[in-house]
């Protein structure tokens, strides 16, 4: 596989280019602020960059600034041969304003659905069709986002989902969190990362219901006890009330059965009905209503207590069922409240399993390899190796340390200069690109902060090192190892651009 052309319009800092000079290794040699980050910048654009590989740019900030028309765009078309002889053109094109004139699914077919199905499990589809404002061709022909992917992944570019054909050197970390991020992008641990934190946010939503539902079931318990003593002080005042009419009723009786004849006996002139009520009118009152105050007083007290979850507080003794039903509704809930929270948490852990074996699938080899090649790649005399290790084995990402071992001493990463913490990137970067199968690679930057005679140690390793399919171009500023480059027949390309 090898890279036929690669041509750039009023992409960045470049009107125009038409770069043809990819050897299997050679060096792109222009002094600094020149445009070689912007050349690495419109290959990753080309395979299919995103925002999270530029930094967080917006897209739209590609675009070259040069005209005030209304209308700007900048294309960029990587001719590519494969090892069959066949040539494949891709085109990227990104305009602003952007104009939605394309349904991707349109044009997707039947074929590749393998890829499709790799494409899916790679990408968050959301985020992209949020934030990608771009045209995509394959061979002159307008195609969606998937089926390109789907074409540029035949070409081994990407690793685990992230594009492996161009390393930035220009950045170097400062610590060790650092340091895990790049092991996490790499190893395709981030994804199950980003999808146990989604599984964590569910199970803190899980955990406040449950909270809730506890809180409604102690309420629940105070208003059962609340209505039990009411019902019962209830049930005692109208059997009490029942007794009293009771005895009211057989009191009635006697008096109705007595007072008659004995009006009529003491008082025979009173012959008529209406003379014999009057009569009985003078006698004692007899009480109609029995009732306790203190009983009374008790109840209002009891009824305006009642919590009344959901629900008034009842003043009905058909209301009473109500409590027993919200409890049975409660208790249902707290059970699948937790059967949820049991299920999330075995999802949780699933992931994590996952992410660990991801994470150390990389991580195992890349920490042994590193070690091994940082006195070759830089000489013993700027380290005898490197320690990269984990502190959590449970969750490796969490915790990695690395050290560098100089004069029989451990120095740790945030203790080394600047010059040193590049020196463990670059090895620990080399080490996971050995792990990679991308037919070409873009080193950028790779003499920052670094002397001379480190630079010319590393092109030296990296020349020995490549792998003898693997075509690799790397970016330089350093003019001083101009000299070195021509002794030992590395092709340069000198790249310079006109404002």
């Amino acid at each position: 596989m090898s890279i036929k052309y690669l041509q750039v319009r009023n992409f960045k800092c470049f009107d125009y280019v038409d770069f043809r000079g990819f050897e299997e290794f050679s060096g792109l040699l222009s002094r600094n602020n020149v445009g070689k980050t912007a050349l690495m910048q419109a290959i990753v654009f080309v395979i299919g960059g995103l925002r999270k590989d530029f930094g967080g740019e917006d897209l739209l900030g590609l675009i070259r600034v040069k005209f005030t028309s209304v209308q700007r765009e900048c294309t960029v078309t990587l001719k590519w041969e494969t090892d069959e002889g066949k040539v494949v053109t891709f085109m990227r094109r990104l305009r602003k304003p952007f104009v939605v004139d394309f349904d991707p699914q349109e044009t997707d077919d039947e074929s590749g659905s393998e890829e499709k199905e790799e494409e899916e499990d790679l990408e968050d589809q959301q985020l992209i069709r949020k934030e990608d404002q771009t045209d995509y061709y394959l061979d002159s022909r307008k195609v969606s986002r998937r089926l390109y992917m789907a074409e540029i992944r035949k070409l081994k570019l990407h690793f685990n989902g992230e594009q492996a054909a161009v390393l930035d050197l220009t950045t170097v970390p400062v610590n060790n969190k650092m340091i895990s991020s790049i092991f996490e992008k790499f190893s395709g641990s981030s994804r199950h990362g980003r999808q146990m934190r989604s599984i964590q946010v569910e199970i803190d939503a899980g955990e406040e219901q449950m909270k809730k539902l506890t809180k409604i079931k102690e309420d629940i318990e105070k208003e059962k006890k609340k209505s039990k003593e009411f019902y019962l002080l209830k049930c005692f005042h109208l059997d009490q009330m029942i007794s009293e009419k009771d005895k009211l009723v057989k009191n009635r009786r006697k008096l109705e059965f007595r007072h008659p004849p004995r009006i009529v006996q003491s008082y025979p002139e009173f012959r008529t009905v209406a003379e014999q009520e009057n009569q009985a009118r003078l006698l004692e009152p007899i009480p109609k209503e029995w009732g306790d105050y203190e009983i009374k007083k008790k109840l209002r007290e009891l009824k305006e207590g009642l919590p009344g979850i959901q629900l008034e507080s009842f003043s009905k003794d058909k209301d009473i069922p109500t409590i027993i039903e919200k409890e049975l509704a409660c208790e249902g809930l707290l059970q699948d409240a937790r059967k949820y929270l049991v299920d999330k948490r075995k999802e949780l852990q699933e992931e994590a399993d996952l992410r660990k074996q991801a994470f150390n699938s990389l991580f195992i080899p890349v920490a042994r390899m590193s070690n091994e090649i940082f006195p070759e790649m830089w000489g013993v005399q700027n380290g005898e190796g490197i320690q990269v290790f984990t502190k959590d084995e449970e969750r490796p990402w969490s915790g990695i340390r690395v050290e560098l071992k100089e004069r029989s001493r451990m120095a740790p990463f945030g203790t080394c200069s600047t010059g040193q913490r590049r020196m463990v990137y670059t090895a620990i970067v080399f080490s996971i690109l050995q792990k990679t199968k991308s037919p070409i690679v873009f080193l950028d930057g790779i003499d920052k902060n670094l002397l001379d005679r480190n630079v010319i140690s590393l092109i030296k390793y990296l020349k020995k090192e490549r792998r003898e399919d693997q075509t690799m171009l790397f970016a330089v500023s350093a003019a001083q190892i101009r000299g070195f480059l021509n002794e030992n027949e590395i092709k340069i390309e000198e790249l310079e651009v006109e404002d």
